[in-house]
Formats: C-alpha cells, structure tokens, sequence
C-alpha cells in the first residue's frame, strides 16, 4: 500500500515538471494565467490528495489523468512527460526488503543496553536506525546516556498510562512518516501494545515484542511467524571471571569482614552479571569439579575454608600502590627476626599436627586434618592463628610458600592434599 510520504514525493516531481514547463514551454498550459504556484506546499499536498483519489488507475493512469485537466496534449510528447514518468516509475517501484528498523522504548518501565541492541539486530537480520523512548523526563531528570546512544526522547505528562498513550499515538503514524522501515521493536512489558500489531501488518511492518525477564534477560517476541529468541549475557574468559569473582569477594568483604560464605558469592554473581556462576566455571574452567574447587585455585588472592558442610572464602587485601615520593625499594630487604620465627613455628604446628595422624613425610592428608586439630589444640582456627602472626589467612596460601617444607597436590573432589617434607640435613660441625 502506498504511503502518504510516497503520494506527496511524486506530488512534488510533478510541480517540479510543472513549474519547469512554465519557464521554458508556457504555451503547453491549458490556462497561462493560473494564479498558484506548482510547487507551494499547499498545492503540492492538493495534487497528492487528488493523486489519492484517482488510485484505481494506478500511478501513471492517475499522473496522466490530473495533467489532462492542466496541459495541452501536446505534453505527453515530450520528454518532460518522459523524464517524468521515469522518475515516477523508479520511485514506485517495489522496495527490497526493508532491514531498517526502529525501537520504540517504554523507558519509565525498560532498560536496553548496547549489548542487547546488538543482539537484537543479529538475531532479526535488522538494521537499528531510528530509536525513540518515552518517560516522564521532567521526573528522571532527562537521561544523557540515552540521548547519547542516539535516542528521541519524547516526554509524556505526569499521570498514569499517559506514556503507553503516547506511544501508541506515536506508534500507528510510523509507518506513514517512516517508509524505510520495515521492522518495529516494541520494547515494553504492558500487553497494551499487542494492539499496534494489526497497525503495523497494514503497512508490511514487521513487528517485534520486546518482553524484559530480570535485569540481564530479554526475549523477543516475533508476532509475524509467533517465534521467540531469549538473550542471555555472554559468557566471560577465564580471566574476567577471575577478576568479576575477586571483585565481588572484595565488595562482600568491605561491608563485613568476616569470612564470606560461597554461596553469598554465587549470588552475588547471578545478580550482578545473569549468570551461573557454576555454569560459568563448568565450560571455561572443566578441571574443576566445583565452584569451591576453582576458588581454591585462586590462592592468589583469596583463601577458602571449609566448616560443617558449607564453604566459606576470604579475599586477601592487595599491597597497596605505592606513591610517587615513596622511597623505592631495597634490592635485598633484610629479613624481619620477627616474621621468621613466626613462619618457623607455624610450620612446625602444622608438621606436628600432621605427624599426630601416624603420617610419615611425602604421605599426603587432607587439610581438614590440620584445620581441626588446631581448633581443637589452641581453641580457634587456624587463620585466626596466621593472622595474629602476620601471616595472612589462608591455609593453603601459606602452605604454598612454604615450599621448602610442604608440599601440595590435587586430590579427590577438587580438594587438595598436603604432606610435609623431610627436615634439611644440617651441618655438622666437627
């Protein structure tokens, strides 16, 4: 169906033709003394209109039958009848199929990042060209991230509805502003729009339902072939994961330093990012069977420990950064007598906790063997016990710099195992 924007386009083709026919051929005029001009806007949308009415004949028939009542026959042939109904004939012609698409956004009730624009315009092989929101925008204060992406914002009054009103208005005039679009994105929860869908199949406009799940999950709906698409936030490498999960352990720890339970970090995790965290771990980290097993791979930067049945993490706090006028630091710093007998006597609770198990040097044992014998021998845990020694919290973080005296393998259930090692033989003097 032709659109209004169509009829006035060759409209005004035709006052072109007729004012150039004034200037160089005047004697082709039926009345020479005509007191309009072709190509005044008022002219030029009665010329459309009667274009309209005479839609039976299709366009030339009705081009030729308005000339009729204007020019002698000698026009039609001419090459300005020529031209004419070449350029006529070229902008009727039937459009490809139109990709460019446009949203329209219920902001007061929708969010649409870059992300999901993109998904959006993959999924339905469209073209996002045109993106027009609608809000209250006295009340959000505008929105400049909005505007920045290239968005129309059209502000609805206070009151109930009077943005879905808006937008519908706005909605069933589209297509007659907006030829080139072929595909209409209605981003908005409220059943209310489902009645621009008829609207749009007038015009041979695609159109899509843009339902908002959670903060990370959409789903369109296609009205034209009732098929659905569902976004989900992509997956992250391992090493964004590493620092997503590092950040929230962090975040967690702020607000209340005390050991945080993992499960408070998976949620934390599926909040802020949409996504499993198990999952996430299960396709870019296999090797670990659990999200508790890659968080103890993660003994850079945190420390996990296990009590009654659940899992529990601690982030360790990052050396800060030093300042431009700090001195820089010695080559060779000397050793702190302090921290080395501290070390000194830890490593030797932890080899004599482990012996009392009957366990010989290189026979690994799981560290829960360690973490309870301590509680029970000094009445807390063992990372209480580092960090009143300055030694940090983390068991295994410890253990791992001890290398000289314990060593660590992978055991069952993503666990690890630890064994001390034979004393050094010392020297003796003769």
């Amino acid at each position: 169906m032709p659109t209004s924007r169509q009829w006035l386009e060759t409209a005004l083709l035709i006052g072109e033709t007729l004012t150039e026919i004034a200037n160089t051929r005047p004697e082709l005029w039926l009345n020479p003394q005509r007191p309009w001009d072709p190509e005044s806007v008022v002219v030029v949308a009665r010329i459309a209109e009667m274009l309209k009415a005479q839609a039976s004949q299709g366009i030339t028939g009705a081009i030729d039958a308005l000339l009729r009542k204007l020019l002698k026959p000698d026009f039609f042939t001419t090459p300005l009848h020529t031209q004419l109904m070449t350029k006529v004939v070229q902008k009727w012609q039937p459009e490809p199929a139109r990709n460019v698409a446009a949203i329209l956004l219920d902001a007061d009730n929708q969010t649409l990042d870059v992300d999901k624009e993109q998904w959006m315009q993959e999924v339905t092989s469209s073209r996002i060209n045109y993106r027009f929101a609608f809000a209250n925008w006295k009340s959000r204060n505008s929105d400049i991230e909005l505007k920045k992406r290239g968005y129309y914002l059209l502000h609805a009054p206070a009151g109930d509805d009077m943005a879905d009103g808006l937008m519908i208005a706005f909605a069933s005039t589209l297509p007659q502003h907006y030829a080139e679009i072929g595909q209409v994105f209605v981003c908005s929860n409220d059943r209310t729009f489902d009645s621009l869908v008829a609207t749009f199949s007038k015009y041979d406009v695609r159109c899509y339902r843009v339902i908002q799940r959670s903060r990370h999950r959409v789903t369109i709906y296609d009205h034209q072939t009732n098929t659905s698409y569902n976004y989900s936030p992509p997956i992250p490498d391992k090493s964004d994961l590493v620092k997503q999960i590092v950040d929230i352990i962090r975040d967690l720890h702020r607000g209340n330093p005390v050991w945080i339970p993992v499960e408070a970090v998976m949620q934390q995790y599926e909040q802020s990012y949409g996504l499993q965290l198990g999952e996430v771990i299960q396709k870019q980290a296999p090797e670990h069977a659990s999200v508790t097993a890659f968080f103890r791979s993660l003994n850079r930067f945190v420390a996990v420990h296990s009590s009654q049945g659940q899992d529990y993490v601690y982030p360790f706090t990052p050396a800060p950064k030093p300042k431009p006028n700090d001195p820089l630091p010695k080559s060779k710093p000397e050793p702190d007598p302090a921290s080395a007998a501290a070390v000194k006597e830890m490593v030797e609770i932890i080899r004599e906790l482990i012996q009392s198990q009957g366990k010989d040097p290189n026979e690994y044992v799981n560290p829960g063997v360690i973490t309870n014998g301590y509680k029970e021998k000094y009445g807390h845990v063992i990372s209480q016990g580092l960090q009143q020694r300055g030694l940090g919290v983390g068991l295994r973080a410890f253990i791992e710099q001890q290398s000289a005296h314990f060593s660590i393998r992978d055991g069952e259930n993503g666990r690890w195992e630890v064994a001390y090692k034979h004393p050094p033989v010392q020297p003796v003097n003769p």
